[in-house]
């Protein structure tokens, strides 16, 4: 996992740089295939598949080198280090309260299949979410100009700071 982890990390960052490719799709891209690997790891039941599942992983959790890339890119350099805290502060949260959430599901369950169908869920919503949210911005920004290089910066006045 961890070797997976580092090649996608140095993958998933030259990607990043591809000018024609677009990075929140490619975010979107890891997020969703992180929620599926999730689902299907309680059905997985030899070690091979394990291995391959773990591999994925890995490898999809390279995404957390490119989050100020994309969060840049979402809200600009002027909102980066509020939008940027925002994040670290919900990801760090939602990593403090997994573990404990799974050993209560599994005392409730005796079995921690709930757990990662529950994490596979809630990762595949985020990451459904934000590739509605991508293409959205994406066909206002090609009503407005041709190119599409354009960032999505609409009313980021209106959102309310947390920092």
């Amino acid at each position: 996992m961890s070797i997976a982890a580092g090649v996608g990390k140095l993958l998933l960052g030259v990607m990043m740089d591809i000018r024609w490719m677009n990075s929140i799709f490619l975010y979107t891209f890891t997020l969703l295939g992180t929620g599926v690997a999730l689902l299907i790891i309680p059905v997985t039941k030899n070690y091979a598949g394990l291995r391959v599942i773990s591999a994925l992983l890995g490898f999809f959790s390279g995404n957390w080198s490119v989050i100020p890339y994309v969060t840049t890119k979402v809200v600009g350099m002027d909102r980066l280090t509020e939008a940027y805290g925002i994040l670290m502060f919900f990801g760090g949260f939602s990593i403090m309260l997994g573990p404990p959430v799974a050993g209560w599901i599994y005392d409730w369950m005796h079995s921690y299949d709930l757990a990662f169908y529950f994490s596979g869920s809630f990762v595949l919503l985020g990451g459904a979410g934000l590739f509605l949210a991508a293409v959205c911005c994406r066909n206002n920004n090609q009503e407005e100009t041709s190119t599409p290089d354009t960032e999505c910066i609409n009313d980021y006045d209106k959102v309310p700071t947390v920092a």
